[in-house]
């Protein structure tokens, strides 16, 4: 699977993370399993443990995002995930346009595992959460 390096917003710079890749791990029937690596983790503030669920506004904190566009269309799904293990799902009819919440049947699987000098952020989403056809995909 390729691997992402994410480019830091320009308005926020990062302070101590030098780097921050992403790619999907793995695909089957159930999940789809995504990888973020973060470089640099030293001074990472990680939200602690919130419980599992649904929380809006996790994009405004340490969050980890996927943006799936289906292939001709403005329409797309945002899956946010944070490693409080709190999470959202959202339908948007175009680019920050139309949001609803997207139904999931089953909640999201997230695992943060802090190292010395990088962090490893897993998650696995239901595949039925996904839409059904091929879609364009952006990893924040």
């Amino acid at each position: 699977m390729e691997t992402y390096r994410l480019q830091p917003h320009p308005g926020h710079p990062p302070r101590a993370v030098s780097g921050v890749d992403a790619r999907i791990i793995g695909r089957d029937d159930n999940w789809l399993r995504l990888r973020w690596r973060i470089e640099g983790s030293g001074e990472l503030v990680v939200p602690k443990f919130a419980g599992k669920g649904r929380a809006d506004g996790l994009w405004q904190t340490t969050c980890f995002e996927l943006f799936l566009r289906p292939d001709g269309g403005t329409a797309y799904c945002e899956f946010n995930l944070s490693p409080s293990e709190r999470w959202n799902a959202y339908d948007f009819a175009a680019h920050r346009e139309g949001m609803a919440e997207r139904p999931i049947p089953r909640e999201p699987v997230c695992t943060m595992r802090m190292g010395s000098s990088f962090a490893i952020f897993d998650a696995a989403l239901p595949a039925a959460a996904l839409p059904d056809t091929d879609c364009a995909m952006g990893l924040t």
